[in-house]
């Protein structure tokens, strides 16, 4: 309203000094209405937005959650006749029955594997290639059965053991699975797992093996499932 009056005024002939001092008392009048207008649009935002309100909480907590990680390990027990020591052989001709006792010393089961390593002769055709190892797996109380030459009879139908295969300790190299076959299907944490062995001369020796020997080391790994 005071505005608008000194608006009248000044066209009522308010020029001059009178004019000046009326414009400036205008411009004054309008910058205080301009920046209370602001203060107050800033107080109102800041309510709206909460900004002068206290928040109140409330929490809970879950204490001791924990991850351990399981333990693998191995070891041997109960073994006989181990490592096999076959001398003065002949084609055909097989050693004595052998026993490895692969215990998991570990808290979790494991799948087994086995393969050769560190042969005296890796060569296609060498005394290496023709020193045939047949492996089966049994129980700890089980003894294997043999035929009149002396071999292991591959136990399907015994519990006392299992047929896993036979093949060169040249071919043993490449790692094969123990467990997996009933009821051997994996070796669980504190238990042991027999391995009977055999090796034999293979009938088709040549002649040019005479007098050589084949010594080889037998690597088992266990793995998690």
């Amino acid at each position: 309203m005071c505005v608008l009056l000194l608006f009248h005024l000044l066209e009522a002939g308010g020029k001059g000094r009178k004019g000046r001092f009326i414009k400036k008392l205008i411009k004054k009048n309008i910058m205080k209405k301009t920046i209370l207008n602001l203060t107050i649009i800033a107080a109102v935002a800041a309510i709206v937005l909460g900004g002068t309100y206290a928040a109140w909480v409330a929490s809970t907590t879950i204490a001791g959650n924990t991850l351990s990680t399981a333990t693998v390990s191995l070891d041997q027990t109960g073994n006989l006749r181990k490592p096999i020591d076959g001398d003065n052989m002949v084609p055909g001709e097989y050693t004595d029955t052998a026993r490895a006792g692969i215990y998991n010393t570990g808290s979790v089961p494991l799948r087994i594997y086995m393969h050769t390593d560190n042969l005296s002769d890796d060569s296609t055709g060498g005394i290496c290639d023709y020193t045939l190892l047949s492996l089966y797996t049994g129980h700890a109380n089980g003894d294997p059965n043999v035929d009149g030459d002396g071999k292991i009879i591959d136990g399907q139908n015994n519990e006392a053991e299992r047929y896993i295969g036979t093949k060169s300790v040249l071919d043993w190299a490449t790692q094969e699975e123990l467990t997996g076959i009933p009821p051997f299907n994996e070796l669980g944490a504190n238990i042991t797992q027999i391995i009977w062995q055999q090796a034999q001369l293979d009938p088709g020796a040549p002649q040019t093996l005479q007098g050589q020997t084949c010594t080889w080391d037998e690597i088992f790994t266990g793995e998690t499932l």
